[in-house]
């Protein structure tokens, strides 16, 4: 769903430069249409659906395929992205990937602004959820690194550890930051929100808006990114070797869905070239009123002036 809604968030580094909502994804339209088939019909994302023969996760070591099926709405509104058995290996086998998950991208991208997810995470083994913004016309020449990423969120079940955290190629050798955040929070059984504010001079990540970790940088994140959000099995935080995880395991995932209530984009009222602030809409509406009540004075005055020719003519 996208709309400019005048919606204000007040600014922590400038209180006179409001972030307005841009963009608002939710799901509540898939309730009644389409429930299970979030992939038909759907202008705003894009549902990766990857062939048997052609599973490549998030070209991490995973042990999951992304299927169509597996992203849906429920009941409430909100999206659900899934992770369950692949059921076309069997049992006991030794092919790689022994699971499905989804994942799914925005149509639309962004320079710059405030990325906001509102979201229940997953709880199990291996289960590795992310809130990712990537480039979509990568601007510069070279492999991912040189044009960066931006990490909102990546969780894999460290001891409620959020990981955010930037990918690029820095001066120092380094291609990576990060922070984790451990908080008390029940991050898997509630709902809680995770927040990216990207300027042309830094990034930074919050927890329910508290800021825990900033990073400055400009280029190559000075191009338009769009938003992922994945649920797989498996990648670099956990074991990779082979025969370290089987379906089986997939008996004590305790909450198999990354579950979704919206998506929401905010932009500074600066860079809106046709917001104008509540105070200058009330003077702008004041002198119309008083533009009218003047009209009104001239007609009645002419009004007068006709009647009283007619008495005296």
């Amino acid at each position: 769903m996208y709309g400019c809604e005048m919606k204000k968030i007040p600014s922590i580094d400038n209180d006179n430069d409001q972030w307005i909502l841009i963009d608002d994804f939710n799901f509540d339209n898939f309730i009644v249409d389409n429930q299970k088939k979030f992939w038909h019909h759907n202008s705003d994302w894009l549902v990766d659906d990857e062939p048997e023969n052609l599973c490549m996760g998030m070209n991490i070591y995973q042990y999951s395929c992304h299927r169509k099926e597996n992203v849906q709405v429920n009941k409430k509104g909100y999206l659900e992205i899934m992770a369950n058995i692949n059921k076309h290996i069997k049992t006991g086998s030794h092919e790689r990937f022994l699971f499905n998950g989804g994942m799914i991208s925005t149509k639309k991208s962004w320079l710059y602004g405030r990325f906001e997810m509102r979201a229940i995470l997953p709880e199990g083994r291996s289960l590795r959820s992310v809130f990712i913004l990537r480039p979509v016309k990568p601007k510069y020449s070279g492999d991912w690194l040189s044009n960066g990423q931006i990490n909102g969120l990546v969780y894999a079940q460290q001891h409620s550890a959020i990981i955010a955290g930037i990918h690029y190629k820095m001066p120092a050798g380094q291609s990576y930051m990060g922070r984790k955040l451990y908080t008390q929070r029940n991050i898997t059984r509630s709902f809680n929100h995770y927040t990216i504010e990207w300027s042309e001079q830094s990034i930074r990540w919050m927890f329910n808006d508290f800021i825990f970790f900033q990073h400055n940088v400009s280029k190559p994140f000075d191009q338009k990114f769009n938003i992922i959000l994945q649920l797989g099995v498996g990648g670099p935080e956990f074991d990779t070797r082979s025969g370290a995880l089987q379906q089986d395991d997939s008996k004590h995932w305790h909450n198999n869905r990354f579950i979704i209530d919206y998506v929401r984009i905010y932009q500074r009222a600066s860079k809106i070239q046709f917001y104008s602030p509540l105070s200058s809409r009330s003077s702008s509406s004041s002198s119309s009123r008083l533009s009218l009540a003047r009209m009104s004075c001239n007609l009645l005055l002419i009004l007068i002036i006709i009647l009283l020719r007619k008495l005296f003519i």
